[in-house]
């Protein structure tokens, strides 16, 4: 078990796929935890005064170079794709619709996990993409939880796509 890591979101797996060949891959991509994201999660947890949590998550992608703990949303500004087939990836928390949460054991760590989570590329593609991260809205008017940075930026081109295995956790099984 690592115990070095502060928890929250790894990615299980990275996948930039073209022509239905996967040409850049990496696993096991633990976060940064946001000082605000971190405020948001305790206080969803243990103050009755406290955020609640949103019925969706979201997870999205960017090119910040340096990421950095003090980083909000409005961080995101002109960092996220615009258009070209990209959107904001909702999972809800509510255990219901297409894309939720499940709860497993896993080398008796509990954990959430996603489905793969799918970004498209189309007309003209968009990148560089540098990192995932998680927020509480499909706009800028919510908490950036968590980002995960990735080793080498991947920019896609028409058609491309990009396939993520998510996991949360407050600390590593694997």
């Amino acid at each position: 078990m690592k115990k070095d890591w502060n928890g929250l979101c790894k990615i299980l797996s990275f996948q930039h796929i073209r022509n239905g060949e996967v040409i850049y891959e990496e696993k096991n991509i633990h976060n940064m935890f946001h000082i605000e994201g971190e405020s948001f999660m305790l206080k969803a947890c243990f103050s009755t005064s406290g955020n609640t949590p949103p019925s969706s998550y979201y997870f999205g992608l960017d090119s910040r170079v340096t990421p950095n703990l003090s980083d909000t949303l409005s961080s995101l500004t002109s960092q996220e794709p615009i258009g070209n087939g990209y959107v904001r990836s909702a999972v809800s928390s509510t255990g219901s619709g297409t894309n939720y949460f499940t709860i497993e054991e896993v080398e008796s760590v509990y954990r959430a996990t996603v489905s793969i989570l799918n970004f498209s590329a189309t007309l003209a593609g968009y990148g560089p993409v540098r990192n995932v991260f998680l927020a509480t809205s499909s706009d800028n008017s919510g908490t950036l939880i968590a980002t995960n940075s990735l080793s080498s930026p991947v920019t896609l081109s028409s058609g491309d796509s990009v396939n993520i295995k998510m996991s949360l956790s407050l600390q590593d099984g694997g």
